[in-house]
């Protein structure tokens, strides 16, 4: 017998795709006008309305978590091949793997590499021109820099609480003040500090997992 998450997964794809078929909104609509025009025989009464009122809010109640299913699902599946494209090529930025998880400010940036003009205009005139190229790769190393520069701010921050003797750590909650980013953006920045070796965690708090200075 089929696990009871697999029975449900495919009862929401097919109606998914059932729901999303040309002939079941003739249906509908079809069901629509005979409601309407059996109207005069019950005299449009309150038991009348209450048919349709009912019947299609129970049914669109129902609908909507099944549709959400499916589409997580194919969100899920997308993402993973995308993910796996990216892995893949040799020149791909590994930073788009959890674009999804990015500030809004964040994917601005990254958006501002592909609609600068000048690199839309070199791109369709001649795909192959050094040029654009050029562009593209210069908006990569602004764009490398502020989180070069954002990282060694959150390094010195943890160097001043050593020398003053406060607390010696930081929290996401910390980074994302000092910074002004999103929670997302302020742990891929611990953890590429913590790669790097110059950050370690030590225990929690309320408010997240503390980072030191690696000594």
């Amino acid at each position: 017998m089929e696990p009871p998450k697999d029975i449900f997964r495919k009862i929401a794809r097919k109606t998914s795709e059932t729901v999303g078929h040309a002939w079941t909104f003739s249906l509908a609509v079809i069901l629509i006008l005979v409601w309407a025009l059996t109207g005069p025989l019950f005299g449009f009464s309150d038991t009348w309305q209450l048919i349709i009122n009912t019947s299609t809010t129970i049914l669109t109640f129902l609908i909507v978590f099944l549709i959400q299913n499916t589409q997580n699902r194919d969100a899920k599946a997308i993402h993973l091949k995308l993910d796996e494209l990216i892995n893949s090529a040799k020149k791909a930025r590994n930073e788009f793997i959890d674009a999804e998880d990015l500030s809004d400010k964040d994917l601005e940036e990254m958006g501002a590499e592909f609609r600068h003009p000048e690199v839309v205009k070199v791109i369709v005139n001649d795909p192959q021109k050094e040029e654009a190229k050029k562009i593209i790769e210069e908006f990569h190393k602004e764009t490398v820099q502020k989180k070069e520069e954002a990282k060694d701010l959150i390094v010195e921050a943890l160097k001043k609480k050593e020398k003053n003797k406060t607390k010696k750590h930081l929290t996401n909650n910390d980074v994302e003040a000092l910074l002004k980013v999103s929670d997302a953006t302020a742990t891929r920045y611990l953890d590429e500090l913590e790669s790097d070796g110059k950050i370690e965690q030590k225990g929690t708090t309320g408010r997240g997992v503390k980072y030191f200075l690696k000594k």
